[in-house]
């Protein structure tokens, strides 16, 4: 009999692997619990990062990220160099740009870059989980 190992939620190592990962790139932690609180009641596995070198790390270090959730406005940074170093690390990562600025000037500032969508914050979580589950399946 073949033992079944479980992950840390308890999911089998197989689910795990099914499972898509995020991550979540916001300075706020209140909207970084409030995206992981909401993804995670949807069976995604979640990872934050409050920096752009958190960011990072974080898709160097975890190779099964495969969605990242990017504030347009990142202190010290902007949301475009933070999806291009991303996408430097990890060419096939989708992403989703959240923002409270007019998304018409977001939508300028990453244009030429392959965005999955725009979400305009405050959200609803029904909205921002069909945009994840959009990019995902883009």
């Amino acid at each position: 009999m073949q033992a079944v190992r479980s992950g840390p939620r308890g999911e089998t190592r197989a689910e795990a692997i099914a499972t898509p990962h995020v991550l979540i790139v916001d300075d706020e932690p209140m909207i970084l619990r409030l995206i992981e609180s909401v993804l995670q009641k949807e069976g995604f596995h979640v990872q934050t990062a409050q920096s752009e070198l958190a960011a990072v790390e974080a898709v160097r270090r975890d190779g099964s990220v495969v969605l990242a959730i990017l504030d347009f406005c990142i202190p010290g940074t902007s949301g475009e160099l933070v999806f291009d170093q991303l996408a430097a690390v990890c060419p096939s990562i989708k992403v989703i740009v959240a923002s409270g600025e007019d998304l018409e000037e977001v939508e300028q500032a990453f244009s030429g870059r392959n965005v999955g969508c725009f979400v305009r914050k405050p959200f609803e979580n029904g909205t921002l989980v069909a945009a994840v589950k959009s990019a995902l399946a883009a």
